[in-house]
């Protein structure tokens, strides 16, 4: 959540800085701050601390900026569970989604460039954690769908053959026709799946 504290330092009317991405270990972090977030200074890492001396010397303003009580109502929401009313006060109502997490409302809050996903309880994500949160939230639900589906088709089969001892040949074939619809069923999740792990290894 780097660009959400630089974006609260600045709300504050504080002084953003960044490394030069050219200087990064990983350059997608500074990029990412630089495109979400109004950054007052992008320099080397050679340069952060002669540069962070002089503006810790700088006097700070007597009051905070308005902004800066949004924030910091924003930070008390997403550091301590509170009820939808409360989240309601301080964020507005809640967004279509679930959290990933806990599977409650989750609200989407927009703060300049940034956007994030708060749920009642403190979760936060960025939209690409909460996107990956909810890929692996998919894939783990539908995991358990194709075990079920072949638990379901053993079971049936085991029917089908109790009901040939029984000599239901009924019985039997409606139990061998389910269990050929639900090995259908599961080999069409399988290929689902396969598919999110190649989209992994792109």
């Amino acid at each position: 959540m780097a660009r959400a504290g630089l974006q609260a330092i600045k709300r504050c009317g504080g002084f953003t800085v960044v490394q030069n991405p050219e200087d990064a270990v990983a350059a997608g972090m500074p990029l990412s701050a630089l495109r979400n977030v109004l950054i007052d200074h992008c320099v080397r890492l050679s340069e952060m601390p002669s540069l962070l001396s002089r503006l810790i010397r700088k006097p700070s303003a007597d009051k905070f900026p308005e902004a800066c009580r949004e924030t910091k109502a924003n930070a008390i929401a997403t550091t301590m569970a509170m009820t939808p009313k409360e989240m309601e006060n301080v964020l507005g109502p809640p967004s279509s989604f679930v959290c990933p997490e806990c599977n409650g409302p989750i609200w989407e809050v927009k703060d300049g460039k940034l956007t994030q996903f708060r749920c009642l309880v403190g979760h936060i994500f960025s939209p690409e954690s909460f996107l990956a949160q909810e890929a692996e939230a998919l894939e783990s639900s539908l995991w358990v769908a194709v075990r079920t589906l072949e638990e379901r088709t053993s079971l049936l089969r085991r029917l089908a053959k109790r009901s040939l001892e029984m000599d239901q040949a009924i019985t039997r074939s409606s139990f061998l026709q389910k269990a050929e619809e639900n090995e259908k069923h599961a080999a069409v999740i399988r290929d689902i799946l396969k598919s999110f792990e190649e989209e992994k290894r792109v």
